[in-house]
């Protein structure tokens, strides 16, 4: 899937300035356990259109295309696996979606007021929470955010992989996103 250059814009007003997602230190991680220990991954191909005001996020709202067949974890054969029809089914399925909007201000950021995660083809509720801080003296800023989800309640690791003796239920995926301030002179 080619990643297009999309653009992180802050949604003050009409005029807002917009921000540039840098994907190549931006990243979409993910940790669970396996067979008692806990292993990482991430998607190396995702795309995003993201509005936000740094300092108001009640206002921000999130469309994430994210190419499941660019999973890694470290494991080739766990990476097969999980392209299988029992857990990604990314044959008929290659992508997962992921929006939000309207967020409320939570204990340590914002907590999603109604999020969605689309994978195989099944939307389904969920609660993301992000944070975002802008460098003092630069025209950067971070966005980072969290989920536990249950890989069951999304239809993930089905049929034998239903146990979870092997693997656990529940996932950790966390966002990290840096982007630029755009040059507002298109130079």
């Amino acid at each position: 899937m080619p990643l297009a250059a999309v653009a992180l814009c802050v949604a003050a007003d009409d005029a807002s300035p917009v921000w540039n997602i840098d994907y190549a230190t931006s990243r979409i991680e993910f940790s669970g356990e396996q067979a008692g220990a806990q292993f990482t991954g991430h998607f190396a191909d995702w795309q995003a259109a993201v509005q936000l005001d740094p300092i108001k996020g009640d206002t921000a709202s999130f469309d994430v295309d994210i190419d499941l067949t660019s999973v890694t974890t470290g494991d080739s054969d766990r990476d097969a696996t999980l392209a299988e029809d029992a857990w990604f089914g990314t044959a008929t399925h290659p992508s997962a979606r992921f929006q939000a909007n309207g967020f409320d201000s939570g204990e340590s950021g914002w907590v999603s007021r109604n999020a969605t995660l689309t994978i195989k083809g099944r939307a389904h509720p969920i609660s993301f929470e992000f944070k975002t801080a802008q460098k003092a003296g630069t025209n950067e800023v971070v966005l980072l955010g969290s989920a536990r989800l249950s890989r069951l309640a999304l239809g993930v690791g089905t049929g034998d992989w239903e146990d979870t003796e092997w693997v656990g239920d529940l996932v950790t995926v966390d966002v990290s996103i840096r982007a630029e301030l755009a040059d507002a002179t298109g130079d």
